[in-house]
């Protein structure tokens, strides 16, 4: 190797060597003297070294974010600040801890309304110009603030002082222009002010993230120095009624600091759970269970304490961490030896807080801690579903927490067309920095393709259709896809969002560590458990933590092309109208099909859109006819169901039942859950859990198709499941709704049969006539076997056939088909 060149070897990426110029030699040993992972150098001039090469090179971890020591108690001067006036939006949050649904509510209104705002720096560490944010990313920063005072059970209500904001702008420039962090940066440091020292001892520091990202990195207050969760032990302090926010954010790194020493305190406000603990005892979100669990307790002795946990009836075992005073309140920190996995199921923990003597008098404290996944929904929940009350008038099914509602009007019109940035970005509307994300050099076809890559600094790249979609039956996805180079910690995500802020992954690969595909794999992804919703949908590419490519060079990132979607209607929509009230009036015009839908507001926030509500130019839907049509995208919903969870064709009582229900409400997921945890469903399928996944799915496969899963395809939907991105109800009615060739055939053949069978038992579908009997496992039994052996891909049932079979099997003594 020449002398003029430095290699590091980096095992971890298939022994790459990367080199520096001679000229970076000094400035590397310097960095690398001053933070080694793993035996690498973590520094920013590995980045620029290796954009120097051709061939991306795999990169060491970056500089994790990190967090200076919390600020310590002072003897305050003066007066503290009022509290400014209040905007709605931001603070005089709560919410009721003990109710699953509205937590998963403020979770997705509140929590995800601070995700994703550019912070819009106006400053410059070369200049030494602190600048300021947005005012959106201020907000954000406040917001996610209160948010996690409202869930901790203290006062959400903290304002943003101007004067504190200021002197705190100065310091995030000093702890930028320095690259450290110090509650004392001396006044040898750049761009050093005296305002910006005082700010730093005051305040939380954060390095490597900013704004509302900083908030739950302090609340998470991981790391060695950080044993005591001090920044947020001060984030939660009952008394703090004012604080000030100041962030930098350049093309390296981003800093926040955080004022958080406001006092003095005339008076200490009242706390909801008379102890303020992280996790809050009720519902929580799984993301925002930390490892360091805390309780604090106003000059509480925890000398003598001690913590027991259970979570399942088993113990769980878990480690004190060093006590340390003169942060917030006093404060016991435990690690517990375990990680909630809440992504199918709630995860509840029982606490035992014992032996905390308060003024001298010993009291033991016991809560219940339950970790939820916030997209899934639970037994509580409650969609905005809409009834027409007749004469232009209709009602919104009250959602519990709700401040107010939005509803709309539209109209559809099927969506056949492909984007493939042949004429630029098209319908897809991009969010990524520092280059093109339309790239004409790997395509799969035509010209060229997207791309989403992870420039430094890195963040989320999104491209996300601008419409809104309704979906139908039957919908999916298809897209070309590439993903080259890319770790394991990076992932190609496609999400779906119900209300625009928060977004479930339905789809994810992560990268293989070295050059990746070198060409497009043709994907297809599900969008049936959104069936009769409205949904946004996104592209999205990700770093989660460690090592990762920083290029947008050639075969780095991730190239989309040729996206398709099937069963699916672009929403046509008019104006959105708000109401305080759970009702409203409109008046459909035109012939053309019309739609309603509504959603719940929460401090302003939006949620998830409620089912659609097909109207006609006289003033709603009327009641349903006397007799349902066989045909109806309803009813074979409804006959779908039965033949994905039951393998049987649906009993006419259940079908127009569950027709009329999709009609309301639309195919929810606790509708889908209801089928899937049937009592007819377990004496089929027994306790569906991770363990017993893939003996269901080749029930499901031999009862649909006659045949076991292929391998890949079983592997899949175990992973899913396992995951938590699908249930068991989703899977199996993704089977169906994804089958292909013959497999499809047997699908349609099967449908047609049950129809042919359920129409048989009543003719009219009104339940007035019935001409069998068609009840008890004894039929069920009967009708599932009939139905296996009959519809296949290469048979069809008629309907001299079907009658034939109810005449002879199913009807009793005395059914009326049994008559001459």
């Amino acid at each position: 190797m020449s002398r003029d060149t430095l290699s590091l070897l980096l095992t971890s990426g298939g022994d790459m060597p990367f080199t520096l110029p001679p000229r970076q030699h000094a400035a590397w040993a310097g960095t690398c003297a001053r933070r080694v992972v793993h035996g690498f150098c973590t520094s920013a001039l590995a980045v620029a070294a290796s954009q120097a090469l051709a061939q991306a090179p795999l990169l060491p971890d970056f500089a994790e974010p990190s967090l200076g020591a919390p600020p310590q108690a002072q003897h305050a001067t003066g007066q503290a600040p009022q509290a400014g006036v209040a905007k709605s939006a931001l603070t005089g949050f709560s919410v009721n801890i003990r109710s699953r649904e509205a937590v998963r509510n403020f979770h997705n209104a509140i929590y995800s309304a601070s995700e994703n705002i550019a912070a819009g720096w106006t400053g410059s560490a070369a200049g030494c110009v602190a600048g300021q944010v947005s005012a959106a990313y201020q907000d954000a920063t406040l917001r996610r603030i209160n948010y996690f005072r409202a869930m901790a059970g203290v006062p959400a209500t903290v304002t943003l002082d101007a004067t504190y904001t200021r002197k705190a702008q100065q310091a995030a420039l000093i702890m930028l222009a320095n690259n450290a962090l110090s509650h004392k940066p001396p006044s040898s440091w750049r761009c050093h002010t005296s305002e910006g020292e005082e700010a730093a001892g005051r305040s939380n520091l954060s390095l490597g993230m900013a704004g509302a990202t900083s908030v739950t990195g302090q609340m998470e207050d991981e790391g060695d120095t950080n044993l005591a969760v001090g920044h947020r032990r001060w984030l939660l302090y009952p008394p703090t009624k004012v604080m000030g926010a100041g962030h930098a954010v350049n093309d390296s790194t981003s800093v926040s600091v955080v004022w958080v020493l406001d006092g003095p305190h005339s008076t200490r406000p009242t706390v909801r759970d008379d102890f303020v603990s992280w996790p809050p005892p009720g519902y929580v979100p799984q993301t925002l269970v930390f490892p360091r669990w805390s309780f604090s307790y106003p000059d509480a002795d925890f000398s003598q304490a001690r913590v027991e946990m259970r979570s399942g009836g088993h113990n769980i075992s878990l480690r004190l961490e060093p006590y340390q005073a003169f942060m917030g309140d006093n404060t016991l920190v435990w690690v517990p030896n375990a990680r909630p996995n809440a992504a199918s199921a709630d995860v509840s923990y029982e606490v035992q807080v014992r032996n905390v003597r308060i003024q001298g008098v010993a009291r033991d404290f016991h809560y219940t801690v339950t970790a939820i996944n916030p997209d899934r929904y639970g037994a509580d929940t409650v969609l905005p579903a809409l009834t027409a009350q007749g004469g232009g008038a209709y009602a919104i099914t009250p959602v519990p927490g709700a401040t107010g509602y939005q509803w709309a009007a539209f109209s559809l019109r099927d969506f056949t067309q492909t984007e493939g940035a042949e004429a630029g970005m098209g319908l897809l509307q991009p969010n990524v920095s520092g280059y093109s994300p339309r790239d004409t050099r790997v395509k799969a076809s035509g010209s060229a393709s997207f791309h989403l890559a992870h420039p430094i600094p890195q963040r989320l790249q999104m491209l996300t259709f601008t419409p809104q979609f309704y979906v139908q039956p039957g919908a999916q996805l298809q897209f070309a896809s590439q993903l080259g180079w890319a770790t394991p910690t990076q992932r190609a995500l496609v999400q779906v969002s119900l209300d625009g802020k928060s977004w479930q992954t339905i789809h994810s690969q992560a990268g293989s560590g070295g050059a990746g595909e070198q060409s497009f794999q043709r994907k297809t992804v599900s969008l049936s458990a959104f069936a009769h919703k409205s949904i946004q949908l996104r592209f999205a590419y990700e770093h989660q933590s460690g090592a990762y490519y920083p290029q947008s060079d050639v075969g780095v990132g991730w190239y989309i092309d040729d996206i398709q979607l099937t069963n699916v209607a672009q929403r046509s929509d008019q104006a959105l109208q708000n109401t305080n009230a759970p009702s409203f009036r409109h008046q459909p015009t035109g012939s053309e099909r019309q739609f309603l839908v509504a959603r719940a507001l929460m401090h302003g926030y939006p949620l998830e859109w409620g089912p659609a509500l097909e109207v006609k130019s006289n003033g709603g839907p009327g009641p349903l006819p006397p007799g349902l049509d066989p045909n109806d995208p309803a009813v074979q919903d409804a006959q779908k169901l039965y033949l994905s969870f039951y393998q049987r064709p649906s009993d006419p009582a259940g079908l127009i039942y569950w027709a009329k229900t999709i009609k309301r409400e639309g195919l929810s997921t606790p509708m889908l859950q209801g089928f899937a945890n049937s009592e007819e469903s377990k004496r089929l399928y027994g306790d569906i859990n991770h363990n017993t996944i893939g003996n269901v799915l080749d029930k499901i496969y031999q009862a649909l198709f006659g045949v076991l899963p292929d391998a890949a395809g079983k592997a899949y939907y175990v992973n899913e499941f396992r995951q938590g991105r699908m249930t068991a109800a989703s899977i199996t009615l993704n089977v169906l709704n994804g089958a292909q060739n013959a497999d499809a055939q047997a699908v349609r053949n099967k449908l047609e049969a049950a129809k042919l069978f359920t129409l048989v038992i009543d003719p009219e579908l009104d339940e007035k006539n019935p001409q069998a009997r068609y009840a008890g496992p004894a039929d069920e039994v009967a009708a599932r076997a009939w139905l296996a052996r009959e519809a296949t891909s290469v048979k069809r049932v008629t309907a001299a056939q079907a009658r034939q079979f109810v005449r002879e099997t199913i009807a009793d003594p005395g059914d009326p088909i049994k008559s001459p």
